[in-house]
């Protein structure tokens, strides 16, 4: 299926013109129909449809470099792979792709596991980041998504994370999406409503966020379509006894690739290894909990025949465009409920001996005995949105419909993360007005002269009162413990007349005076004297 890569209306045959938009058509390229461009207008070199599937993982794994590398590319990115770049440290952090754009350097990982990215691959990550210094930021790629740890600790580092179904959103907004303009209305059927506008997308509970900008957002608009199947047999064995099966539930599918949202099924083992990983699975360790969460936001909510969106110049829209075979789709949904309920039945055999034989049986549902509904289609709008504080990028995805928040990397302290029922998490208190990290009030200074906030990093500590300054409102330092005083706190010494900190003075048994330790003498074993140099 063809579309037009100005308005998203579907094409037939090869046509010279968009009959819904007017645009005029020049050239084909992969097969589908492009607009004519002034010559000051070249086409990027970007491939308009995805790479077809490796044939093993090391070359599906170089595809989803050239897949982000282009997707950045598009947006004004100059970009490089494979780079060995020094750090801090002196040693040499590889990174997958550097992508660049004015001042705003990004570092991005690309990993295509069989299983979700681990919390180890995301630590190893956010050290490279670390070394590499201030003004990176860093993007991982998880192409089959993280497991709960894992998103956890980026979030808790300010590291993107970009799974599966984001990743096909933007290469399809990238190849045949639907960008609409300003004060221009789109008209989105089947969607979810959006509760969430802009405005309260974009808010921050930060008491200086006038620092913060609005650096990109958009609205998506995703595809699902949702079954409400039922499952009704009575199964009985070899040995006459009967198995009463009796499952009812939804299945949600993704429109853009025809996956099933819902957690994937696992075949049974034997004994106590079944138990084990069904209890591991069940609790999500290996799953995604993106997707999780896009199960609730489709079966929770109920979508309106149609909305219609009115864009403003704070933000893009994008609705994803979806042709999809209503048989392969169903045949899917069955194939699911088949998958959930074959199981593996043990019967016992009388013999000979004392112990009866026990025997295995599969028990693979029989498609008759499944109903399922037509399936509803069910359009998702989520806001993505990155803000931008002194060069320091944070992002924030949030569905439009429920307020759920899938990731927001502006709003908990780095220095604390959620570890499994472990809530350690803070909430952001400030930004550090010298480069733009936000901290919670535990880790967040306010400079006792001009009040302006700062991170551990830029606030500086008198040794003596323990009060935090800016480096312009603090630069005298103690000749005793080399630390910095504020001005309340230095004093003279009048033996030396060198400057120390109020608690390196001592006070003189016999005149009275106090002086800095280095000009005191203390003597007596049980019962101390403290004697200056002058009184000596």
């Amino acid at each position: 299926m063809k579309f037009c890569p100005e308005c998203g209306a579907k094409l037939e045959g090869s046509p010279k013109f968009c009959p819904e938009c007017g645009t005029k058509f020049t050239q084909t390229i992969g097969g589908m129909a492009q607009p004519s461009l002034a010559p000051e207008q070249p086409v990027q070199d970007v491939p308009l449809s995805p790479p077809q599937p490796a044939v093993n993982s090391y070359d599906l794994g170089i595809k989803l470099e050239e897949v982000v590398e282009a997707i950045f590319r598009a947006d004004g990115y100059t970009t490089q792979r494979r780079q060995r770049i020094p750090g801090a440290k002196g040693y040499h952090n590889e990174i997958d792709i550097i992508a660049q754009r004015g001042n705003d350097k990004v570092a991005i990982e690309c990993k295509n596991f069989s299983q979700p990215v681990g919390i180890s691959q995301v630590r190893d990550f956010a050290e490279k980041i670390i070394d590499l210094g201030p003004g990176w930021r860093g993007i991982f790629v998880g192409y089959n998504d993280f497991t709960e740890d894992a998103s956890q600790f980026a979030d808790s580092r300010n590291i993107e994370q970009i799974g599966r179904d984001e990743l096909m959103e933007q290469w399809l907004a990238l190849s045949v999406g639907r960008f609409g303009k300003q004060g221009e209305k789109i008209t989105i059927e089947q969607s979810l409503p959006v509760n969430i506008d802009f405005v309260t997308a974009t808010s921050l509970d930060l008491v200086n966020k006038e620092k913060v900008a609005v650096n990109d957002a958009r609205l998506v608009f995703h595809p699902y379509i949702r079954y409400k199947y039922r499952f009704k047999r009575v199964f009985t064995d070899p040995s006459k006894e009967k198995h009463t099966f009796d499952d009812h539930g939804v299945v949600v599918i993704d429109l853009l690739d025809n996956e099933i949202v819902n957690n994937p099924m696992r075949k049974n083992v034997e004994g106590f290894a079944q138990k084990l990983t069904q209890t591991f699975t069940t609790k999500g360790r290996q799953e995604s909990i993106g997707r999780a969460a896009i199960l609730h936001e489709v079966i929770d909510n109920t979508p309106l025949s149609q909305i219609t969106i009115s864009i403003g110049q704070d933000y893009r829209v994008t609705k994803l465009p979806f042709d999809y075979a209503k048989r392969d789709v169903n045949r899917t949904a069955l194939e699911y409920v088949i998958d959930k309920n074959s199981k593996r039945i043990t019967y016992n055999v009388d013999t000979k001996s004392a112990f009866p034989e026990t025997r295995p049986i599969d028990f693979i549902p029989d498609r008759k005995d499944i109903s399922i509904d037509i399936g509803e289609v069910v359009c998702v709008p989520k806001w993505v949105i990155h803000f931008n504080v002194l060069g320091t990028i944070y992002t924030r995805e949030i569905f439009a419909c429920s307020g759920k928040k899938l990731e927001d990397t502006i709003a908990y302290c780095p220095h604390h993360f959620k570890l499994g029922f472990l809530e350690v998490r803070q909430k952001n208190f400030a930004i550090c007005e010298k480069c733009g990290i936000a901290s919670c009030k535990d880790h967040g200074k306010i400079c006792e002269v001009c009040k302006i906030h700062l991170c551990e990093n830029h606030a500086i500590i008198c040794s003596s009162c323990g009060k935090a300054f800016c480096e312009d409102h603090i630069s005298k330092k103690c000749a005793i413990c080399g630390s910095f005083v504020c001005d309340t706190c230095i004093r003279k010494c009048p033996i030396c007349g060198k400057e120390v900190g109020s608690d390196h003075l001592v006070k003189c048994d016999v005149c009275g005076k106090e002086a800095c330790s280095s000009c005191v003498v203390v003597s007596g074993l049980i019962k101390k004297k403290k004697t200056c140099k002058k009184c000596q």
